[in-house]
């Protein structure tokens, strides 16, 4: 179904009611362009040709959702004026006592006295009439949608729809001028180039080919600019809301790759308080470059700090990383990187950032594993890529923003780091698993104690932190676990799974812990089972549990039945 779309001010609109109250001819005529539908879906869009003071045919119907400065009419009362009213007076209808309008000779509406460009000149002894706005916008795969009447934007929010198009038709009332605007567009950059611009009612972007728009810059022209001003803003993806532009600033992103979603257009008068924060209204793409430095078991501190995505540290030569120094200079941009390290015999420390250490010195603890993270207008405008070379697995995979990279509950050392950066409208490095655990280590899984159980056991290893499953003499599978701490400690002894639950609440002083997975109970309240709330295996961490990751506590509860052997020791 074809939507016919009316471009009428509210100030008209109200006119017109007055004037049929009264019974006098409303003393203004509508002079704004016929709409002509959304232009042609293959090509970028060129001005009309048509000149856009033509007038417009008899409206009616509902008045169109609009966009306005501040409107309100009195059919019973208007005030004197003897000239255009100051951009915050309201619209009124002509008093029953101003001078007679002159009637137009098809006797219809009257046409007030037209000033060269166009717009209508007051009559002195009318109230002025505030310019009015509405706009529409091309989404992809909706096409032409008016802006919201309850919810004043165009296009849409929550859908990553990209807004391909869009057009401003002002009404400019009592006042001289009108509103002009610009597009940046996918692979086509500014539409108009620098200088130009599309003018009162033309669309801006392009329809029929897939491009998003990025970017938009919107202002008002003669005396509208002096007595008016025009404040936007757009949805961007990933962004969400920007903050408001007005009067030629660019709203949205470029160099970014980000599509804009959304356009929101508000006319206030001049000096009036904007909208909401003005701080940034746009992204702008800047450079950022990432440096590391490492400090190594033979070697201390690197001479000379790498950057974006150089090795440091060493391979091949069995050296532990000790710590680990971090810093971004991104010139404009706020926010920083953070970032902590898994360390032998202390697990994950506290984040530091901008050049603090992670990690220890002077202690001959191996760094295991390491994660890196940005924070502020950083994080929303680039990806911090990192790797790690382990030792006995060598390079692991890319991971990013916060993912864990070495190792935990291995006891292996990181022996070289690779960080780099990269723009989110960019591709970085493909990810693939970036850390190892205790089951990809044949020579740790392979630990012996020297005890032996028929069938099917368990062996809990508390100096270890390992599960390990076993058929007789031999090991089946080890995991990586958290038992006791001193103050909680798990208690040795052989024990046998006496209760089972697939997911259960636990409580204790100081927590309750919904959904536990996996739960084989054999010491009173103790259980071997999953954990969701941390990932620092291979370190004491329970109120007297067996805490493991959740895919190893249900290979746990598969293997051992009700009656296995569980033996705990040191």
């Amino acid at each position: 179904m074809t939507q016919k779309t009316h471009w009428l001010s509210l100030a008209a609109v109200v006119g017109l009611s007055a004037a049929i109250l009264t019974g006098a001819s409303p003393a203004w005529a509508d002079d704004s362009p016929a709409s002509s539908g959304p232009a042609s879906p293959t090509t970028i869009v060129s001005p009309p040709t048509s000149s856009p003071t033509a007038a417009s045919p008899t409206v009616s119907g509902p008045v169109p959702s609009t966009v306005s400065g501040p409107t309100s009419a009195n059919p019973t009362s208007a005030p004197a004026a003897s000239g255009p009213a100051s951009p915050a007076t309201s619209a009124a209808p002509a008093s029953p006592t101003s001078s007679p309008p002159t009637t137009a000779p098809s006797g219809g509406t009257a046409s007030p006295t037209a000033s060269p460009s166009g717009s209508p000149t007051p009559d002195p002894l009318d109230p002025a009439v505030e310019p009015s706005l509405t706009y529409r916008a091309h989404i992809e795969d909706v096409g032409w949608a008016e802006a919201e009447r309850f919810g004043p934007y165009a296009g849409t929010v929550g859908q990553s729809r990209r807004l391909e198009a869009f057009s401003v038709d002002l009404d400019p009332g009592s006042y001289e001028g009108s509103i002009r605007y610009q597009i940046h567009v996918e692979n086509l950059g500014w539409l108009k180039g620098d200088d130009s611009w599309y003018e009162n009612g033309q669309v801006a972007g392009t329809t029929g080919r897939s491009l998003r728009s990025e970017a938009v810059k919107i202002e008002l022209t003669g005396d509208l600019s002096s007595t008016h001003q025009v404040y936007y803003r757009v949805h961007s993806a990933t962004l969400g809301w920007l903050d408001w532009a007005h009067d030629g600033q660019i709203a949205g992103t470029t160099g970014f790759g980000l599509r804009a979603e959304a356009v929101e257009i508000r006319l206030l008068p001049a000096g009036a308080a904007a909208p909401g924060p003005t701080t940034r209204p746009q992204v702008v793409y800047r450079s950022a470059q990432v440096g590391y430095q490492v400090h190594g078991q033979d070697y201390g501190w690197s001479q000379t700090p790498v950057t974006d995505g150089a090795m440091a540290g060493t391979t091949g030569q069995s050296s532990r990383i000790e710590a680990l120094r971090v810093t971004v200079a991104a010139p404009g941009l706020s926010g920083a990187v953070r970032y902590r390290g898994h360390v032998e015999s202390i697990g994950w420390q506290p984040y530091v950032q901008a050049g603090a250490i992670a990690g220890t010195t002077g202690q001959s603890l191996r760094l295991e594993a390491v994660q890196i993270e940005l924070t502020g207008q950083l994080a929303e405008q680039f990806d911090v890529y990192y790797r790690a070379h382990v030792e006995q697995a060598g390079w692991l995979g890319w991971t990013k923003n916060g993912g864990v990279a070495g190792s935990y509950g291995a006891s292996k050392r990181l022996e070289a780091l690779e960080v780099m950066l990269a723009p989110k409208s960019l591709p970085g490095p493909a990810e693939s698993r970036a850390y190892r655990t205790i089951e990809d280590f044949p020579s740790v899984t392979s630990y012996h104690s020297g005890i032996y159980h028929p069938g099917n056991w368990v062996e809990v290893v508390l100096s270890q932190q390992l599960v390990i499953l076993h058929n007789g003499s031999s090991d089946l599978a080890a995991f990586s676990v958290s038992t006791g701490l001193p103050s909680t400690p798990t208690r040795p002894g052989v024990f046998r799974v006496y209760s089972k639950n697939p997911s259960q609440t636990m409580n204790g002083p100081g927590y309750s812990l919904p959904n536990v997975r996996w739960n084989s109970f054999f010491d009173g309240g103790i259980a071997l089972h999953g954990v969701y709330w941390h990932t620092n295996f291979g370190h004491p961490m329970s109120h007297g549990c067996v805490g493991m990751r959740e895919a190893d506590a249900k290979t746990v509860y598969d293997f051992a039945p009700i009656g296995t052997l569980v033996h705990v020791h040191d």
